[in-house]
């Protein structure tokens, strides 16, 4: 049975928690812009001349000044839509995620096998070190000012799902 370091557990288990946070944060992200895309794809479909032009409706009193409207919001969004990069930040979002959710996985084996005693600490440091470097390269890709309550709401998942207090083995951590 291998025995390693506390100070490695704790880097290890500390980098783990950061992974997880920022799985949670980019998977909501994702889902926010993926629904916005979503709503103005639709908004632009149903508001769209040709869709509205065949129904009854629109074609009296305050149908016609509807129809004008929702037109001109159909335009609106149309033009906006570009701006607003909906689809980069969606595929972006995808990256980070997958990445933080890669590593996240990867840290976790090594816990369960720092755990297990059936890691010794030479790989435990190397793993380490290859999620340290990960984990820096995605974080000048993180955006530069998160969101302030979804952070927190994503830090209260995550320290639901897994408590600041180091879980580990007495036997395999010293």
């Amino acid at each position: 049975m291998s025995v390693i370091p506390k100070t490695t557990f704790v880097e290890v288990f500390k980098q783990y928690r950061e992974a997880r946070m920022n799985c949670l944060y980019y998977a909501e992200r994702l889902a926010s812009f993926q629904k916005w895309d979503a709503i103005i794809e639709w908004v632009i479909v149903i508001t769209g001349p040709s869709s509205a032009a065949t129904l009854w409706f629109w074609k009296s009193g305050i149908g016609t000044w509807l129809w004008a409207v929702l037109g001109a919001v159909a335009i609106l969004l149309a033009s906006i839509k570009p701006f607003l990069n909906l689809r980069g930040k969606i595929e972006r979002s995808v990256k980070l995620w997958s990445a933080y959710t890669m590593i996240f996985h990867d840290l976790k084996g090594v816990i369960e096998k720092i755990n297990l005693g059936s890691i010794e600490d030479t790989e435990a440091r190397i793993s380490l070190g290859i999620s340290s470097k990960h984990l820096a390269g995605l974080g000048l890709q993180d955006e530069p000012k998160p969101f302030g309550k979804l952070l927190e709401k994503c830090q209260d998942q995550m320290e639901r799902e897994i408590p600041a207090k180091e879980s580990y083995s007495e036997q395999t951590v010293q």
